[in-house]
């Protein structure tokens, strides 16, 4: 996969991945698309803007050091019709991400940071690819060819266009004050080389005041740019088709007083992250990358004099955000699975790790005031939170569910109650991994969809409620913590998943008998609080691998099993039944349990002539009992076996069988 059109293309995965990205930005240049044909002319040299950018001070930045989580997986593209999706950028409440419509002009989507609703798409002239797009709280900046796009958040809709004479741009970077944009010139002649400037866009008037060349070590391949430390920083990335190889930069150091190259620092760049005080960069060892495994290190630049640091190892490639309390990163694992990571900044250790996000990505972008990672990952927009979470005492919630119907899952070992008219689906859905096990809803359903329960889902009525539960396999280093021993709604686990798509769900991740599963809980918007509660204590009553949920309430005279249910005085008898563990069935668990022989209703039991007892139970850890005894030598006609369960605070009837005695005594 190219990439523009949604393949890893930063940082290095492969040697063979990032050829394939040269040679497809070549085709593109070629065929005047990505790099169009076009020079700047000296007449047209806009005077120097005297407005300092960025500011001297840097933003402060929060302590982000909490587990990463992925709370929302919004789709986007369809395989079958669309293109990939392109570049992200947060900005002005949102998060907003380049859109391509197979046979139409590009298209921005905005994301709301506090719902993770999509609001709406804008049109623009081409879909804004990785660094192709910037936003800050007034506007958002989207690369075309020849052009940078201005939306207007206010009014979702492209306000402005600054033209770029016909060149291509390679990354931008936006604050209050300006615009930075590498502009890339095609070569005049066919051997000549292609150059990169930086070009400065005053926001205000939505105009180029400023041009600075940059030389030949930035020409559209792989170029950066960000701001921080009072300065505008620049790299780039070339390789030499001759030479099947790739060379990085200088670090350019801009000064936005004076609008000129401020420092030049020979560090052969191939990514830059901008820290506290310094310029974090990566590079190959032997300055060169031109085969697989090559060894890579880091320096850092420090600001106040522009040296680099001694190199040193920190095997990451993926880095996004330096802070004084963590590193974070977007990069792929060892199974090239997508993770957020985050580092000790002292050791440069792993500390936390997200979940895996199974696909590709082309973007991603981290923003601390939000404390949100935005990864832009082919089919759809997944959503990482970093910052730690505030401390939560949520309710209990609802008891367990004692009475409903009992249903048992299609793996084995999972059973639940459910209120006697709700819905139930054993596998709902296909057969991907994680495998959903089952789904429960308060209305009817009907079974379709992968992941989550999708028909299930679409079909949510306003007062509704749907619940499905999958089991993730081992091996797994995720941590799910201990079961609950109720359910309760945390808020902060209201988010888009990825198993369920645009609509908000809640989650519950916990192991139980050393499984690990996951239930999401979608209600309809005017679900109440009863609704609530029923799915609450239904979830509640969730056993796994003990003993199975009580059967709903029936006929005492149908419990358990009486073999025979008939015979002479002395013949052996077996009772066979539920011992109510792990069940909430009435007063569980139990004590003991006591089979008692009489001869009508049963009332207080007491060894008497109508009344025996037969046998006394240790239910211990036993999902069920069976007992032998012998049949009294009492008259013949009809008797009661009663089944009695004892617990802390007395007992109660478990159930009844009837026996006949067909002989007299002998």
């Amino acid at each position: 996969m190219d990439e523009e059109h949604g393949a890893q293309s930063y940082p290095e995965p492969t040697r063979t991945h990032r050829l394939v990205v040269a040679t497809f930005a070549l085709m593109l240049a070629t065929a005047g698309i990505a790099f169009a044909v076009g020079t700047f002319r000296p007449d047209t040299t806009p005077v120097a803007d005297e407005t300092p950018s960025p500011s001297g001070q840097p933003s402060p930045i929060p302590s982000l050091t909490g587990e990463p989580r992925i709370t929302a997986n919004i789709p986007f593209a369809d395989p079958e019709v669309d293109d990939p999706i392109g570049g992200v950028a947060v900005g002005a409440g949102s998060a907003w991400v380049g859109l391509s419509r197979r046979g139409t002009s590009g298209a921005v989507a905005r994301i709301d940071l506090e719902t993770n609703q999509v609001l709406t798409e804008v049109p623009v002239r081409e879909t804004p690819y990785r660094k192709g797009i910037s936003a800050t709280d007034h506007a958002v900046w989207v690369a075309s060819t020849g052009v940078l796009e201005r939306i207007d958040p206010a009014t979702n809709a492209v306000v402005a266009s600054v033209d770029l004479q016909g060149r291509s741009v390679s990354a931008i970077a936006a604050d209050a004050t300006a615009v930075w944009a590498v502009a890339v010139t095609e070569p005049t002649d066919q051997g000549g080389q292609w150059t990169g400037s930086l070009v400065r866009v005053d926001p205000a008037r939505n105009a180029v005041v400023a041009e600075i060349p940059l030389g030949l070590q930035v020409s559209g391949y792989e170029d950066e740019v960000v701001l921080g430390a009072g300065a505008v920083w620049v790299l780039g990335v070339r390789w030499f088709e001759q030479e099947d190889a790739e060379y990085g930069s200088d670090l350019i150091r801009i000064d936005p007083t004076t609008n000129r190259v401020a420092a030049r620092v020979p560090v052969g760049g191939f990514h830059m992250v901008m820290g506290s005080g310094e310029v974090w960069v990566r590079f190959p060892a032997d300055g060169v990358f031109d085969q697989s495994g090559e060894r890579w290190l880091w320096t850092r630049v420090n600001v106040g004099t522009n040296e680099a640091s001694e190199p040193f190892e920190f095997d990451d490639q993926g880095l996004r955000l330096v802070t004084p309390d963590a590193l974070w990163s977007v990069g792929y694992d060892e199974r090239e699975n997508v993770r957020v990571t985050r580092f000790d900044p002292e050791t440069l250790g792993v500390e936390a790790r997200s979940e895996p996000i199974r696909s590709y990505f082309h973007d991603a972008v981290l923003d601390p005031a939000s404390g949100t990672v935005w990864i832009s990952a082919v089919w759809s927009l997944v959503r990482v939170d970093i910052a730690e979470r505030a401390p939560t005492d949520p309710s209990p919630g609802p008891p367990a569910l004692t009475q409903g119907a009992a249903q048992n899952g299609p793996e084995g070992g999972v059973f639940i109650l459910t209120p006697p008219d709700w819905s139930f689906l054993a596998d709902p859905s296909g057969p991907s991994e994680p495998k959903t096990l089952f789904t429960i809803a308060s209305y009817p359903i009907d079974r379709g969809g992968e992941c989550a329960p999708i028909r299930a889902l679409e079909a949510l009525p306003p007062d509704g409620a749907l619940a499905w539960v999958l089991e993730y396999q081992p091996p797994r280093g995720d941590d799910f913590p201990r079961r609950p021993d109720r359910f309760s709604l945390d808020p902060s686990t209201l988010a888009n998943y990825e198993c369920s798509g645009t609509h908000p769900t809640y989650l519950f991740r916990f192991h139980d008998e050393g499984r690990n599963l996951q239930v999401q809980v979608a209600f309809g918007e005017s679900a109440g609080d009863e609704v609530r509660n029923l799915m609450l204590a239904s979830l509640s009553s969730l056993v796994v691998d003990r003993c199975p949920p009580a059967e709903s309430p029936v006929l005492v005279s149908e419990f358990g099993t009486l073999v025979p249910d008939q015979g002479a005085p002395g013949e052996e008898i077996t009772l066979s039944g539920p011992t109510g563990r792990d069940e909430n069935w009435f007063w569980s668990p139990l004590e003991r349990i006591d089979v008692w022989w009489n001869v009508g209703s049963f009332g207080v039991p007491e060894d008497t002539a109508d009344e025996h007892l037969l046998a006394s139970i240790d239910p211990a850890e036993q999902c069920s009992f069976d007992v032998t005894f012998q049949v009294p030598r009492v008259p013949a006609g009809r008797y009661v076996i009663t089944v009695l369960g004892h617990h802390p605070d007395g007992y109660g009837l478990m159930g009844e069988r009837t026996f006949t005695v067909n002989e007299e005594i002998g």
